[in-house]
């Protein structure tokens, strides 16, 4: 059985791959590092503006950050 990613996981894990501080990826999108930080540890869902800045700033497309696969990769890997 797969293993669950949350949202807030992926983003984190992502923003490491690109080796960012979470102070530069808020900064990239435009809100507050408290505010990253909570979508980060699961505590709030974020806006579709924000997701949409999210997915941006880290090459993906939204459908991407949301599932974790490539929107193309029918391997579900």
């Amino acid at each position: 059985m797969p293993v669950s990613v949350t949202l807030g996981e992926r983003v984190r894990q992502l923003r490491h791959e690109h080796d960012w501080t979470l102070a530069k990826l808020a900064s990239n999108i435009g809100v507050s590092t408290s505010y990253l930080n909570d979508i980060e540890h699961d505590r709030t869902a974020p806006s579709l503006k924000t997701l949409l800045g999210i997915a941006s700033a880290l090459d993906l497309s939204v459908t991407g950050l949301l599932t974790g696969t490539h929107p193309y990769d029918l391997s579900g890997k």
